[in-house]
């Protein structure tokens, strides 16, 4: 075989020529790391089997699979109400009359570890994080050695103030409400439970009143709801890190702040990002008056906003609402019920973007029909970088997280949980 040499020596040497070439241009440089960059896990996701709950860790919610068991922990129990705060994310089990169980994590460096089991020593109805406190709630508590007319005081509620750092409890104390607005002394017929725990950031937390009739004396663990007193009024306490009462926000404008789900209170209170606080209503009671909507209290201010109402029946079709979440600004998920004829357990899966500083509303789109919704109440959304990220569970497929643009009010399905039949709480640690 004939072989030209000029034609090869120059072949060989392009060829050297390209291997040099790619040879350097795949050289690391000193700076740069050995392996390439891992996505950092952020989200703690609580996800529910058959009969099971397990913790998920993970780096991305918009898109992907995840099985229910593949990686961090089997949760102790299952259910639980979860809050997100502090760079820690806690759960709370309901254990009806008994007192309530609690979970604890933190994250530690790239990984989360558990802080603690920890024993609620009450009924809890209602919990948030404050100042450096995760607070438990329950109203109905026995005044111990305190009578009126010959019989025990059952109007005490007692504020459990957790410390974040190990879940322990810092301090427990009990007020009692009668005293707590001038009117109420003068009677022995109503006691004050309270709805969600927000903190203003100045030194003082919300939570919202909700006046009843007295119901059963339960020591230790706290009677339930009775019949509701004030259906047409409106009322928030500020207390500090000592349970001193403040003040008290009053308007007749609206019904109590509170979802409800049998003797649980659902918050109902919210703050943008500018410091301002908005005092929804979602009009659970049928013999209330008054619309649903929201009110606002200015960053610091000692009053309602004598200039603002947002009536949400007028753009929403007069639907009852039970869950509210911020997303962004002034923007809120607003959980609806499937129907205006409602019980403390009925389906809500009825979702609408709200504009609170500019009174708007906006129906979800993208999401599966309601009625093929399964998520049950405790679900909690989370907004993170200017979107909604809302757990979904619908018939016949596993549980789903969908990324809600509160712009567009337009969702689309992201991180898919297999083997999932609920996820109950989804958090940024």
């Amino acid at each position: 075989m004939y072989i030209n040499y000029q034609t090869f020596k120059k072949g060989l040497m392009l060829s050297l020529l390209a291997g040099s070439t790619a040879f350097i241009s795949c050289k690391k440089d000193k700076n740069e790391p050995e392996n390439p960059p891992v996505a950092e896990k952020e989200f703690l996701i609580d996800a529910k089997g058959t009969d099971k709950s397990f913790a998920l860790y993970v780096s991305n919610l918009e898109s992907g699979e995840v099985s229910i068991s593949s990686n961090f922990e089997e949760l102790p129990e299952t259910g639980y109400f979860w809050s997100f705060g502090q760079n820690t994310a806690v759960g709370l089990a309901y254990k009806g009359q008994n007192p309530g169980i609690g979970v604890s994590y933190k994250r530690n460096a790239d990984k989360v570890e558990k802080i603690t089991d920890f024993q609620v020593p009450s009924r809890f109805t209602t919990y948030g994080f404050f100042d450096k406190y995760f607070i438990v709630n329950v109203g109905g508590q026995t005044l111990a050695g305190q009578q009126i007319n010959g019989k025990d005081r059952n109007d005490g509620a007692t504020f459990i103030f957790h410390n974040v750092s190990d879940y322990t409890i810092a301090k427990s104390t009990t007020i009692g409400t009668l005293e707590i607005t001038k009117d109420l002394g003068k009677n022995n017929k109503e006691i004050a439970s309270f709805s969600g725990i927000l903190d203003r950031g100045n030194g003082e937390f919300l939570s919202a009143m909700i006046y009843s009739e007295r119901n059963q004396s339960r020591p230790g663990s706290g009677s339930s709801t009775a019949a509701i007193t004030k259906l047409d009024s409106i009322w928030v306490a500020a207390f500090d890190k000592d349970l001193n009462l403040k003040r008290i926000y009053k308007s007749d404008k609206l019904g109590y702040s509170s979802g409800r789900f049998r003797s649980q209170y659902i918050s109902q209170l919210g703050k943008a990002d500018n410091g301002d606080v908005y005092v929804f209503s979602g009009h659970f009671e049928k013999g209330s008056t008054k619309p649903a909507g929201a009110l606002l209290i200015k960053k610091d201010a000692t009053d309602f906003d004598k200039d603002y109402f947002f009536n949400i029946d007028n753009v929403s079709g007069g639907h009852p609402f039970r869950s509210v979440f911020h997303i962004t600004g002034a923007k809120f998920l607003i959980e609806f019920y499937n129907d205006k004829n409602i019980e403390t357990n009925s389906p809500a899966a009825k979702y609408a973007i709200v504009d609170a500083a500019a009174k708007t509303l906006t129906w979800v789109t993208g999401l599966p029909e309601p009625a093929n919704i399964t998520s049950t109440v405790g679900v909690i959304a989370m907004g993170y970088k200017g979107k909604c990220y809302l757990p979904v569970a619908e018939k016949n497929n596993d549980a789903a997280i969908y990324v809600i643009d509160p712009t567009t009010a337009q969702a689309k399905k992201g991180l898919v949980v297999k083997g999932a039949q609920g996820i109950r709480g989804i958090g940024k640690i």
